[in-house]
């Protein structure tokens, strides 16, 4: 990488007086590198810190909105088929069976290992920017070149602050209100897997 030696030190803040050697796109590259450390390091905390628990609440609202259409449209059309005096007999007895399914504990570890599996390669690569950009930060002040390592840190968290601003306004105000659940087609998808286990029973 080419670089030259300083004529005009005076022109350089005070914080870079001391160097020896100056190199624009050297200074670039390390704030770049810089913010990319932040971005990638901020991203993965907030993730796994408020995003999931965030698409976990957005999962039980879809999901409710599911079951409450297909419950809606199962009493709706109850009366089609029912006197209207057993009606309410047939609501009570959904709701006593409904109310009695016990599910089975079910043991996801292959699940679990894989999300742990992710959170360590996450912070494998977090630690490794962050040795990298702290090395190369070191290596460049020991061999004398203008880094104005104060300045590009506070530039960076600027950047940072902006984009986390931005993250959080865009999932709560938007993610969060969009709703990505069809019910209609998930009815069919169900009544799909009726129809087919059915056909298998009847055969």
């Amino acid at each position: 990488m080419s670089y030259t030696r300083l004529t005009e030190i005076e022109s350089l803040p005070p914080v870079m007086t001391n160097c020896k050697f100056v190199s624009y796109w050297l200074d670039e590259s390390l704030k770049i590198f810089m913010q990319i450390f932040f971005v990638v390091a901020f991203l993965s905390l907030f993730f796994f810190l408020y995003v999931v628990n965030i698409e976990k609440e957005i999962f039980d609202e879809q999901i409710n909105i599911v079951v409450n259409s297909l419950y809606t449209d199962m009493i709706a059309d109850i009366p089609a088929f029912v006197p209207s005096e057993g009606v309410h007999d047939i609501k009570d007895q959904m709701y006593k069976y409904i109310k009695g399914i016990t599910f089975p504990p079910h043991n996801y570890s292959d699940i679990r290992e894989q999300n742990a599996q992710v959170i360590d390669t996450t912070q494998s690569i977090v630690i490794t920017l962050a040795v990298l950009v702290v090395a190369i930060t070191v290596s460049l002040v020991m061999l004398k070149f203008c880094t104005a390592v104060f300045h590009q840190f506070v530039e960076n968290m600027m950047v940072l602050v902006a984009i986390a601003l931005t993250e959080f306004s865009f999932l709560n105000l938007v993610t969060r209100n969009y709703i990505a659940v069809n019910p209609n087609r998930v009815k069919l998808y169900i009544l799909q897997q009726i129809q087919w286990f059915a056909a298998a029973k009847a055969s």
